[in-house]
């Protein structure tokens, strides 16, 4: 397969680079991924100046050059009222610019009460 970075990279490990396939449909909100097996590569740069980076997988294609894989169909088995309260949190966290916050889930267990978060960098709190 060959990717396209969004620059020049004149040298560089393809062990560095993890190529995924979703385990579960692209709708949903964690679609879930499987790292594809790469045991070689090579990398040239295109006329626009882009690495491009040609990698071999050792996981089976079929004659169409496509990744078949069987996905996994996914079902809500929580509390549903817990569930919608969380949503309900987690949209009063949402920044101006539409994103939210990483890797902090455990602040959507209660809306956010319009002051500052703590969060810690380094050693220091802010």
């Amino acid at each position: 397969m060959a990717v396209t970075l969004n620059g020049h990279f004149e040298e560089f490990d393809y062990n560095d680079l993890e190529v995924v396939v979703p385990t579960r449909k692209w709708d949903l909100l964690s679609p879930g991924f499987e790292n594809l097996r790469i045991d070689k590569a090579a990398h040239t740069t295109n006329k626009f100046g882009q690495t491009v980076v040609i990698l071999h997988s050792l996981d089976d294609w079929n004659e169409y050059a496509e990744y078949e894989q069987e996905i996994e169909e996914t079902k809500f088995s929580g509390d549903l009222d817990t569930a919608i309260e969380e949503a309900n949190n987690l949209l009063t966290w949402q920044m101006e610019h539409g994103g939210w916050t990483k890797n902090w889930s455990h602040i959507y267990t209660r809306p956010w009460d319009g002051g500052r978060v703590a969060f810690r960098v380094g050693r220091r709190w802010c």
